[in-house]
């Protein structure tokens, strides 16, 4: 079963990844980030 291991290792790159591109972001565009990401959500559970 590789398919966990490949998972896992996905998550810790993109969490790698993402906290040393945080800091470049700035603060409005990691707000405006999380609001579209907050309403794809909500969108996904509506339509499901």
């Amino acid at each position: 079963m590789l398919g966990p291991e490949i998972n896992s290792l996905c998550i810790l790159v993109g969490a790698v990844i993402g906290s040393s591109i945080g800091r470049l972001l700035g603060e409005s565009f990691r707000k405006h980030l999380l609001l579209v990401f907050g309403c794809i959500n909500i969108g996904a559970w509506a339509f499901s």
